[in-house]
């Protein structure tokens, strides 16, 4: 299936405001200035605000007002106004010297066109990358069939001997952007699945990772799903109905 430019750019934008950039590139002001639903806006703000309740701690909040750590390449396939390829999404544009640095010396970092002057999405190299997409991803052909997948680098700089937790966090952070990737797949008409399977070597080795620094530590895919006829759903505890004595109905309690 093909999306739109319209809808990946709404879908990033989130991504931006749900984990906040060091320089505010979430603030009022440019929500205002771009065209960002306003529904999906509220979502977005109670999906932070049921989070910290659900987990009761400031961690999850902590981790939303940090500067970002989690940076997505994209394996665009299709999408309209969008050329096929390998793109960068410098959630916090402080580090896209960062990035160009550690990445191979030959991308482009070209500014993808018609897109958000707020969007810091760079397109690194216009290529077909399905099958690079699937053999990354575990040979699963979700990651090169659908409308585009993606990787998700951690800068590991913080982590050290006396600080290990920013591991973790790192982990909550890409969870955090799956999540708008859900949300944001069904809002554009399209579904999204996280990938847990995947080759992190092949994609350092393939974007030109030397070091440890950017490690690739989560997967998604978005496009149309194609459901499996093979899967069933029953209600919960179906098969109990089968065992129950003569007489005794579902609800019976002795």
């Amino acid at each position: 299936m093909k999306i739109t430019l319209r809808s990946l750019t709404t879908t990033l934008l989130l991504s931006l405001l749900l984990v906040a950039s060091a320089n505010g590139i979430a603030d009022e002001k440019m929500l205002k200035e771009t065209d960002v639903q306003e529904m999906a806006v509220n979502l977005a703000r109670q999906t932070i605000e049921g989070g910290c309740k659900l987990m009761k701690t400031d961690e999850l909040k902590a981790l939303i007002d940090s500067a970002p750590r989690v940076y997505p390449v994209f394996f665009v396939h299709h999408i309209e106004g969008v050329d096929a390829g390998i793109y960068c999404l410098a959630r916090d544009p402080s580090q896209l010297a960062l990035l160009r640095g550690e990445m191979r010396p030959d991308w482009l970092w070209a500014p993808v066109r018609d897109c958000s002057k707020h969007l810091p999405l760079y397109l690194l190299a216009p290529m077909d990358v399905q099958a690079f997409a699937v053999r990354v991803s575990c040979n699963q052909e979700i990651a090169g069939d659908s409308a585009f997948s993606l990787a998700m680098l951690a800068d590991f700089d913080d982590i050290t001997t006396g600080t290990p937790w920013p591991y973790r966090q790192h982990f909550w952070e890409a969870g955090t952007l799956g999540q708008v990737l859900y949300l944001e797949a069904e809002a554009a008409g399209a579904q999204g699945t996280g990938i847990g399977c995947y080759f992190d070597d092949a994609v350092h080795q393939a974007l030109g990772l030397k070091n440890q620094r950017l490690q690739d530590i989560y997967h998604f895919t978005v496009g149309t799903a194609e459901i499996d006829r093979r899967l069933v759903t029953t209600a919960p505890y179906a098969h109990l109905s089968q065992r129950l004595l003569p007489g005794l109905g579902a609800s019976a309690t002795g």
